[in-house]
């Protein structure tokens, strides 16, 4: 097939939303999103070709890919629907997974999402730098609303099917020592740009593991390590970056510290220290109640059949904001799914179908090229979405879930 690039965009998407629906069965197939960041380096696992990597440009390396995303990507460097997850219908021709919503809402994302959001109130996304990402920090809700937009909790796991280039000590800086005070803060911030600022010497390093994840909630400093992480959250992609350098040189603090504030409160740094859960930061038992080990899912496992664990869970703020399960399909075997709702999906090993769909999973793909193992499982087929492993080794796949889809069947937090 050509390029998706050369797939004619469709705007009047109702037609080609129903008949995307009826051909897969309630499943919709979505073509790669992938995501540039100007601060970054790719980090080689995302099996995309590395004649892509920098397809944007020098400085502009490609190391995120965005899943059923529904929301623009907020980079200083526009590309046209960066960051939208489009769907690629039965008649040749695409429309984004946020168009299709819009036309479709309680079908695609069912009514309490609808009611409650008006949208699909998530999105997930694989973060693949090469080097640490910088000290940063993402907003609640309350400041959020101050620039018009949402806070951005989110979640961690690091799959062992994406991470074929861990390395040796993979360290994410998280919160603060115990003991760090706000002035501590602030002068890190003043002295931007010269030798001594780096605020990670107030941090805490925490060795990552694969196969297991945390909870970030907002406000909470933080710098992932460079592997490959599966990352649900909430549909926001604001954040402050505080640390002033990285392995890739100096950072624009007028850009990138004051990204998302208030026009009144640019170059305020005594607004940016505030902006911090302080309890949180320097909370030290934050890894009791924040790392996540994979909880078995007893009720839709089968043993030597269907293989489910939860891999992230819990609440933050006492809210479900999103959840994530990774299951192993065994060869020849088929699972019926009973979900309680829609659900973002990617096939990491494997071949098969998902409803009407065929799945053949990339080992190396190119920017524009149409791959099959990403779909998005609307509301109505969540129950009853049959996918069926055609090959001779394991079918490994993630599901996200929106807020409140699982009520008390989710784990609880570590805590």
């Amino acid at each position: 097939m050509k390029s998706w690039k050369e797939i004619p965009i469709v705007s009047d998407v109702g037609h080609e939303v129903d008949a995307a629906l009826e051909q897969g069965r309630g499943v919709f197939h979505l073509l790669q999103d992938l995501v540039h960041r100007e601060f970054c380096t790719p980090g080689a696992n995302l099996r995309l070709d590395p004649r892509d990597w920098f397809v944007h440009g020098p400085r502009k390396g490609i190391d995120e890919r965005w899943f059923a995303s529904t929301m623009p990507a907020q980079n200083t460097f526009q590309v046209a629907n960066e960051g939208l997850s489009f769907v690629l219908g039965p008649n040749g021709k695409r429309f984004t997974l946020a168009d299709a919503v819009q036309e479709r809402g309680p079908a695609l994302v069912g009514q309490q999402m609808w009611d409650d959001h008006g949208q699909w109130a998530a999105y997930s996304k694989f973060f693949d730098n090469k080097y640490a990402l910088p000290l940063h920090s993402h907003m609640g809700d309350a400041d959020a609303a101050r620039v018009n937009m949402l806070g951005k909790p989110e979640s961690y796991y690091f799959p062992w099917h994406y991470n074929q280039h861990w390395p040796q000590e993979p360290v994410t800086f998280i919160g603060l020592r115990p003991g760090t005070t706000k002035s501590d803060v602030r002068r890190c911030l003043d002295l931007w740009g010269t030798q001594g600022s780096d605020i990670r010497y107030l941090s805490q390093g925490y060795l990552m593991e694969p196969g297991t994840g945390w909870l970030m909630p907002p406000r909470t400093l933080h710098a992932p390590a460079g592997v490959c992480t599966f990352e649900p959250q909430c549909w926001s992609d604001t954040f402050q970056m505080y640390q002033a350098r990285t392995t890739d040189g100096w950072l624009d603090r007028d850009v990138l510290l004051f990204k998302d504030v208030p026009p009144d409160k640019a170059g305020d740094l005594d607004y940016m220290v505030e902006l911090l859960d302080w309890e949180t930061n320097l909370d030290p038992d934050f890894a009791r109640k924040h790392h996540l080990r994979p909880v078995q899912d007893t009720v839709r496992s089968q043993p030597g059949v269907v293989d489910r664990r939860w891999v992230v869970y819990g609440r933050i703020g006492g809210k479900e904001l999103f959840s994530a399960a990774e299951t192993t399909l065994m060869p020849g075997a088929s699972v019926t799914l009973h979900d309680r709702g829609a659900s973002g999906i990617l096939f990491m090993t494997g071949r098969g179908r998902i409803g009407g769909h065929p799945v053949e999973v990339p080992t190396l793909m190119r920017f524009y090229e149409v791959v099959w193992d990403e779909f998005f499982i609307s509301a109505e087929a969540a129950d009853g979405t049959e996918i069926v492993n055609e090959g001779k080794s394991p079918m490994v796949f993630l599901q996200y879930y929106g807020p409140d889809t699982w009520g008390d069947e989710l784990p609880g937090s570590p805590s």
